[in-house]
């Protein structure tokens, strides 16, 4: 990050300043040889935290990195069509016109009323036309809140996001809710029947939506009012949809995958105070011992990441094991990402503090495999001047869904 670039700077500086005095001391003071033994205490020192900050610069530029692609991978399939060239430039300027004048503005009718663009809208679903004082949103604008919405969504950047094709309505998958066997069989033999079990997953993406309001005279500087608008809207989308997918019950919203239902879970180890325990940690990762306490499958734990919020994730930091030695690994030294039991962690605001009975404070899942995201291409935006009169209302809408599509690649710990 831009913060730890400046403190590498300015200890590199320090860092050979201290050498040029270490020449001067030795060659100045001769037999002096305790000032020449702080120096170069002072130099081995200022070295260390140059190599600590070269390594978090490393981390924070994979991280950024890898930020960037998972960004350009949503957005490539998430955009709605209107790409490139004349034809997104004129979407954007239509668009904007249409936010500042409504339905009279020249640009935006003109624009709007193409066939193209009306066959357009007719595709993504919408539910809504230009006659109804609704809008698609041009590429650029769609671009900036989706990368602001994945930026600030750990959901969305751990779990597998699927665009729906122009025209469909839900997405649908066969996924395996046993597990398979595998037989030994001679030449002669034949296989034995599998014992795997196949059933259907629905996803159905489900209407965001968030409001602003802004006054008419906002509205005459359209230029400023754009980037404002667009970090209201995916500020709002991005709290509404996090939360979804952490406790939404399905009802016209995502399932969130800690709403009870068939993801494995283990109970904490402190069951007198439901307050969670370094052991809950390892349980969920190896399993607490019987038949409905199992830790997370080997074929899964490679890739699987803790998530709890900050609350818990403040207790966590100071767990210690039996051998006195932190269960938080401070990958500020390490030159590679914070680890928990030796395994990666997100901060999900969203989920439960433990310390009261029945909680889920914290889940560990291989996300990919776990939880699937879909969304509708094209998101559009209605025009209201008579429900905030005087004002404006800009109401923004973003079809997602979401659901538990693997449930044995997760654990929920319950305390």
């Amino acid at each position: 990050m831009p913060e730890t670039e400046q403190i590498l700077q300015d200890l590199k500086q320090s860092f050979g300043d201290i050498s040029t005095a270490i020449v001067e001391i030795r060659d100045k003071s001769g037999n002096n040889e305790e000032a020449l033994n702080r120096a170069v205490a002072d130099l081995a020192e200022t070295q260390k935290s140059i190599q600590a900050l070269e390594a978090q610069a490393r981390v924070d530029a994979e991280h950024r990195d890898k930020l960037e692609e998972r960004y350009d991978e949503l957005a490539g399939r998430i955009g709605h069509g209107v790409t490139g060239g004349q034809v997104s430039s004129e979407h954007h300027d239509a668009f904007m016109a249409f936010v500042g004048g409504g339905l009279n503005a020249p640009n935006a009718a003109d624009f709007y009323h193409r066939s193209e663009i009306q066959d357009l809208q007719k595709r993504t679903l919408t539910g809504t036309n230009w006659a109804e004082g609704g809008a698609l949103l041009d590429g650029e604008t769609e671009a900036g809140i989706i990368k602001d919405v994945v930026e600030n969504s750990p959901v969305m950047q751990l779990a597998r996001v699927t665009t729906l094709a122009a025209g469909s309505a839900w997405w649908e998958k066969r996924v395996r809710s046993s597990g398979m066997t595998g037989y030994w069989v001679g030449e002669s033999e034949r296989p034995t029947e599998t014992s795997s079990k196949y059933t259907t997953v629905t996803i159905t993406p489900h209407a965001a939506a968030a409001a602003c309001q802004v006054t008419n005279r906002m509205l005459a500087d359209v230029g400023y009012l754009e980037e404002e608008i667009r970090l209201d809207a995916a500020e709002a989308l991005d709290v509404l949809i996090g939360t979804a997918f952490v406790t939404g019950n399905g009802a016209a919203k995502p399932r969130g995958f800690t709403i009870p239902g068939d993801v494995p879970f283990v109970t904490g180890t402190d069951a007198a105070t439901d307050v969670i325990d370094p052991d809950d940690f390892y349980k969920l990762l190896y399993g607490k011992g019987g038949a409905d306490q199992s830790g997370l499958s080997a074929r899964y734990r490679a890739n699987a990441t803790f998530a709890m919020n900050s609350n818990v994730l403040r207790k966590v930091v100071l767990f210690k094991d039996d051998s006195n030695r932190y269960l938080f690994q401070d990958g500020f030294r390490e030159g590679a990402f914070s680890r928990i039991a030796g395994q990666p962690f997100v901060i999900l605001e969203d989920m439960a503090d433990d310390g009261t009975n029945a909680n889920i404070p914290l889940a560990l899942a291989d996300w990919q495999a776990f939880y699937r995201i879909v969304v509708k291409p094209g998101m559009y935006m209605i025009r209201d001047i008579y429900s905030a009169k005087p004002d404006v209302e800009l109401d923004w809408y973003w079809r997602v869904g979401g659901d538990v599509i693997q449930a044995e690649a997760g654990r929920l710990l319950v305390v």
